[in-house]
């Protein structure tokens, strides 16, 4: 379901769909509240309608906003509008991970993996329990 351009969803208008994939949508948004551009994703139903997905992708929001690491995009918000679950993220220019990894050799992509999992390591945080983040 892409929502079109110039929908507003709470405090979020839409400019246009970046990405769609299993974990649902990913918009180019304006703030307006605060003016700046942020990264929306919309959550698929699956996930927005059952409270154990729900619980799990809270939890994994709260333990990524727990890190501040410059390989890692800010989370601003999760919240809900409508039937709508949405989660705002620091916009960052730029090539996404899959076109970058598109042209690299073996080695580059091997040294990104490894930062990619250095980092999915620090979100065992106290207090968090076995399984709590989601897969992506």
């Amino acid at each position: 379901m892409t929502i079109a351009a110039h929908t507003k969803l709470g405090r979020y208008e839409i400019i246009y769909l970046i990405w769609a994939g299993g974990m649902g949508e990913v918009y180019l948004a304006e703030d307006i509240r605060l003016h700046r551009k942020v990264a929306l994703t919309i959550l698929p139903e699956n996930i927005a309608t059952d409270k154990e997905q729900l619980l799990r992708f809270e939890c994994e929001a709260q333990a990524a906003s727990a890190l501040d690491h410059p390989n890692m995009t800010t989370i601003h918000e999760i919240g809900k509008t409508g039937d709508q679950l949405f989660i705002a993220t620091e916009f960052i220019e730029g090539a996404t991970l899959r076109q970058k990894t598109d042209h690299i050799a073996l080695m580059s992509f091997i040294r990104m993996a490894t930062i990619c999992i250095l980092g999915r390591s620090r979100l065992a945080l106290p207090g968090l329990r076995s399984g709590c983040c989601l897969p992506f």
